[in-house]
């Protein structure tokens, strides 16, 4: 089979981590295909030089204009001249007249949820996923084949677009095989001087739905009740234009003692991280799957987490959950889990009997998704 897979648009955290998983594994899993990849260039995927089965097209980052003109033009006949029998899109989207059959890895939570979700991001990025939205359901009628990573998704998907749930199947989320624990972990040098604190690992990049603002807010207003704590981000400025008023406001706030940004991490750098932290935090408004849950579960950190469908789904008993858009809510979570350790040994060991029991590894991911699209092939 000739397998093209359209991995160009994963460029970043979640998404990043996906699609370097599923490149880095299909021609170890099937090497009897032959496949196409269309990556991102400078991103860290893996470029396998002793196969001439295996043929890769790094793609730049453009901006909008130029990107539409690339998916409508130069897209479709680097397609066709690879002559695929299936197109695996994992950038949410397929092409609109595909030379095959084709299937698409949906994972843009934003599609699936009311702009309540990320009520907070730009009109220009809201404009985007309208557009992305409506790319999307042109594109449908020519996909045979939809992933999600959750039930949550894929009930959310089938209702939004319309779309036959016989033809959706879950592709979930893994630990990532690029996430490592290092011999001699050391407490990173960036927490070091807060040893006596409870240290909240708010792993994620800057989105407005990550509801960075919220975080803010809790610790604006209860700010002596959490002082024993520790919020550690890793946000950056060049994320997104919320970010330095984010960034400026915990400054003019005086919180900067409280709340501290790493930037962003390495994945060799994550296992430091998580093991020198107490809990996870992540007070998010939508998500697809994130794969940060199964790396707190895998490492053995408590996760505080919002109280909706998505966070249930994926984390199931192994969580405390609140309402994310309520600042008393989301402290009283924080203290709940820093004074009760039996609460923290609980959340940790059913973290560890779900990881083990409801998921599994990236290979075997990737061997099941692999034999649904030779059904489709078929």
């Amino acid at each position: 089979m000739r397998i093209a897979v359209l991995a160009h648009n994963l460029r970043d955290t979640g998404g990043l981590s996906v699609g370097k998983n599923i490149v880095h594994l299909l021609p170890k899993i099937a090497p009897q295909h032959y496949y196409l990849f269309l990556i991102p260039v400078g991103t860290g995927y893996e470029i396998r030089k002793d196969s001439t089965r295996v043929n890769y097209i790094e793609i730049p980052e453009m901006g909008l204009i130029q990107r539409a003109l690339f998916e409508k033009l130069k897209l479709p006949k680097l397609i066709k001249d690879f002559k695929p029998d299936l197109i695996w899109g994992l950038g949410n989207i397929g092409l609109r007249n595909p030379p095959c059959r084709q299937a698409i890895l949906f994972h843009d939570a934003h599609l699936i949820y009311p702009e309540r979700h990320y009520a907070l991001e730009t009109w220009t990025r809201k404009m985007k996923k309208r557009l992305l939205k409506r790319h999307l359901r042109k594109c449908l009628p020519r996909v045979d084949v939809v992933f999600c990573q959750t039930e949550t998704a894929k009930k959310r998907f089938a209702d939004v677009f319309n779309y036959e749930s016989d033809h959706i199947f879950i592709c979930p989320n893994a630990v990532s095989g690029f996430v490592t624990l290092p011999d001699e972990p050391k407490v990173p040098s960036t927490i070091e001087p807060y040893a006596d604190r409870f240290k909240l690992f708010v792993l994620t990049k800057y989105s407005p739905h990550k509801n960075i603002e919220g975080i803010v807010e809790t610790y604006a207003t209860f700010r002596e009740e959490l002082e024993s704590t520790l919020v550690i981000l890793t946000i950056e400025e060049s994320q997104h234009p919320n970010v330095p008023h984010v960034l400026e406001k915990i400054r003019a706030l005086g919180l900067d003692n409280v709340i501290i940004t790493v930037g962003r991490l390495r994945q060799d750098q994550l296992a430091e991280y998580f093991l020198a932290c107490d809990a996870l935090l992540l007070p998010t408004l939508l998500e697809s799957f994130s794969g940060t849950y199964l790396e707190a579960m895998h490492f053995g950190v408590p996760i505080l987490t919002s109280d909706l469908d998505f966070a249930h789904d994926v984390c199931g008993k192994a969580a405390l959950y609140f309402d994310p858009w309520q600042p008393a809510a989301m402290k009283e979570a924080i203290l709940k889990l820093k004074t009760n350790a039996s609460l923290r040994e609980e959340l940790i060991q059913q973290g560890k009997e779900r990881l083990r029991s409801s998921f599994r590894s990236w290979p075997d991911v990737v061997r099941e998704a692999l034999d649904i699209l030779g059904v489709a092939h078929e």
